[in-house]
């Protein structure tokens, strides 16, 4: 969902002419900051952690996308922008997309707890 809301943001932005462009560009640096995976020491605090506007070097110019990529993080996790991350994990957030998402966190206790499993309403969110 948030990758999902991310990519319409940036649609909604940048415009479907762009978008089509600088579908690769867009694509890798969309998702870049999302992609914890790759080692269990790279957390969400390291790649959202970065200073919202700190100036780049020109041969680093692209990484700006990764700076509006958190921007957007911003608007769609805390529902505000501010001048330093957000570090800790709120699921009553108004951000975007938990206010949209949260009539889904009780049916996904719902669903883990048919299975067998307990997740508490953080989890969930």
């Amino acid at each position: 969902m948030l990758m999902l809301t991310h990519t319409w943001i940036l649609r909604e932005f940048l415009g479907t002419d762009r978008l089509s462009r600088d579908l690769l560009d867009i694509f890798v640096y969309n998702i870049s900051p999302d992609i914890l995976p790759i080692h269990e020491a790279i957390t969400s605090d390291i790649t959202h952690g970065i200073p919202r506007f700190r100036s780049l070097p020109r041969r680093y110019k692209k990484a700006s996308f990764v700076q509006f990529h958190l921007l957007v993080d911003d608007i769609a996790h805390h529902g505000k922008i501010g001048k330093t991350a957000v570090r800790n994990f709120n699921p009553n957030s108004n951000g975007y997309t938990y206010v949209k998402g949260r009539p889904l966190i009780r049916p996904i206790m719902d669903f883990y707890k048919n299975i067998g499993k307990e997740i508490d309403y953080s989890y969930a969110a």
